[in-house]
């Protein structure tokens, strides 16, 4: 589901006091972060929520584990987050967001999953954004409710990946507007690095990629018009390194 159809539907349930979670899932661990941050940052903005802490969202992985002790040394990390983030005030009111290990798709859920759900059902006043990625079956997402049921009530919201047609298109819409053509290698390089983008807004990346390389253009006196697989690295997101989970501090609003 794009963003805008996600957002929309979130402010007529954002009327009602129910204090549900957000389950985020995706094929794209890029496209099921930047809803997850979308939605987080929206909340922030239009809920306006009596926000107490050090940061008003924060971030942790939660890795895959099918025992008590994986269970404990992830709650441990989890309450120390939560202690920091907590600063002085005697309870954190803010946004918690889970980055769900791959496996947790795969594999299902188990018993030692238990008292994390416990955990998080205790803190009254925090909202959570859970991180599904590597999951475009809402089926396999729905199979995770009964479990994370435990903490609380959820919305499903599905981080839609890139159309390769919609963003080729967009392309070549662009360079015609901005007088470039692109050569058909680079049309198939686009095709084949549409998952590392991680963005669904495709008009705003190929406009922008067309600004980019007509600055530099102009910066070298270069009055060629043919995009080339050079050009490729201007790109938004082409260059994408797989990063560690942060745990504390994905993104901190000082």
């Amino acid at each position: 589901m794009r963003k805008d159809n996600v957002l929309s539907k979130l402010k007529g349930l954002e009327r009602t006091e129910a204090r549900h979670g957000f389950l985020v899932y995706g094929e794209s661990m890029l496209s099921t972060e930047k809803l997850a941050m979308d939605i987080c940052l929206w909340l922030e903005k239009e809920r306006k929520l009596p926000f107490q802490g050090s940061v008003r969202h924060f971030s942790i992985h939660l890795p895959y584990f099918a025992d008590a002790g994986g269970a404990r040394k992830f709650l441990d990390r989890l309450q120390a987050s939560v202690s920091i983030a907590r600063d002085c005030y005697e309870e954190y009111c803010g946004i918690i967001l889970l980055e769900c290990a791959e496996e947790w798709g795969r594999r299902g859920v188990n018993e030692a999953m238990r008292p994390v759900m416990d955990y998080l059902r205790s803190l009254s006043k925090v909202r959570y954004i859970l991180l599904l990625p590597g999951t475009a079956d809402r089926a396999k997402a729905e199979a995770l409710l009964p479990a994370f049921s435990i903490a609380g009530v959820w919305v499903l919201a599905e981080a839609a990946g890139l159309d390769e047609d919609r963003f080729l298109s967009a392309v070549l819409a662009a360079a015609r507007r901005h007088g470039f053509k692109v050569d058909e290698e680079v049309q198939e390089a686009l095709r084949e690095r549409v998952p590392e983008l991680g963005s669904t807004d495709v008009e705003s990346v190929a406009e922008e990629w067309m600004l980019q390389l007509s600055m530099n253009r102009e910066m070298r006196g270069d009055k060629g018009r043919r995009i080339s697989c050079s050009d490729l690295s201007c790109l938004a997101g082409i260059h994408v390194e797989p990063k560690p989970s942060l745990g504390f501090g994905f993104v901190q609003n000082r």
